[in-house]
């Protein structure tokens, strides 16, 4: 094809291609995309950017908070003060998912011991070592099943449906929605 595409390692780059005209199409998480079209979030104090279109959904993501399943933790609300990674430098995104999900408990990274962690896998390492009180990842992954067979087992913690707890996530995470997984 005609087609010239660059693979670039972060979304955000892609918007800024597209916002300066030198792209026309890009992939990106829609809540980075919501932040950067608003000026909000991460963006925040950049201005509106008007020049983005948001064309299509391909994946969303269905991830989880858990925890041993001998933990003794068995809501969000049981985090309060327990170890949850937190930080994410190199994936800024995963700390604003797992934030959005405190806040549908009424709790923010303030009411828990954040232990800092660069990256998603680092925090997964970081839950089999006992570092941490809290696995954070993708529903039914094969990180979430090493975990699983490494610890012993695990409880996947169950999120608040409700208008309030819901307007709680979006929030901090705009576009966040509770679904069920079996």
């Amino acid at each position: 094809t005609k087609l010239h595409a660059v693979v670039q390692a972060q979304a955000l780059n892609g918007m800024y291609a597209i916002q300066a005209g030198d792209a026309d199409f890009s992939m990106a998480n829609a809540f980075d995309t919501t932040f950067f079209v608003t000026g909000t979030g991460d963006y925040n104090g950049h201005g509106p950017q008007q020049n983005l279109r948001e064309v299509s959904v391909m994946i969303p993501y269905r991830v989880g908070i858990f925890v041993r399943k001998n933990s003794g933790i068995n809501s969000m609300a049981d985090l309060k003060g327990k170890r949850v990674p937190a930080g994410f430098g190199a994936q800024k995104t995963i700390a604003r998912i797992v934030a959005a999900h405190l806040a549908n408990a009424g709790l923010s990274y303030d009411d828990v011991q954040k232990v800092l962690t660069p990256n998603i896998k680092r925090s997964a390492d970081d839950f089999i070592a006992g570092k941490t009180d809290v696995l954070f990842f993708t529903v039914g992954s094969a990180a979430v099943k090493q975990a699983a067979a490494s610890v012993g087992g695990l409880r996947a913690l169950q999120i608040d449906d409700s208008p309030q707890a819901v307007a709680r996530m979006e929030k901090v995470l705009p576009g966040s929605f509770v679904t069920l997984v079996k």
